[in-house]
């Protein structure tokens, strides 16, 4: 039997993934571990921005803000990102305390 379509090019999976991208969900974990959905990650300004590998859907933004949320997640951010104050994500931001 053969799948019409893969778990990964439903997520719009990117070929290009940088390491931080691929780090940054394995930190994360739950849905985001090997997901590849995260294209990049660049933290400047004490601000991490979450760049995600194309056009996500409503469902994916809202799992992975869930994510960005639950203070064990961001415990690890601020460890890994040290003086981090934000998290940018798909047009939103997420002011980290």
């Amino acid at each position: 039997m053969t799948s019409i379509l893969s778990f990964s090019q439903f997520l719009n999976e990117s070929e290009k993934q940088t390491k931080a991208g691929k780090d940054f969900e394995d930190l994360i974990g739950g849905v985001l571990k090997n997901s590849d959905i995260i294209k990049d990650v660049v933290f400047k300004d004490k601000e991490l921005d979450v760049i995600p590998n194309g056009k996500l859907g409503k469902i994916d933004v809202s799992l992975i803000m869930g994510l960005l949320q639950d203070n064990s997640n961001v415990d690890k951010l601020k460890n890994v990102f040290k003086g981090i104050k934000s998290i940018k994500f798909d047009k939103m931001t997420i002011e980290v305390k």
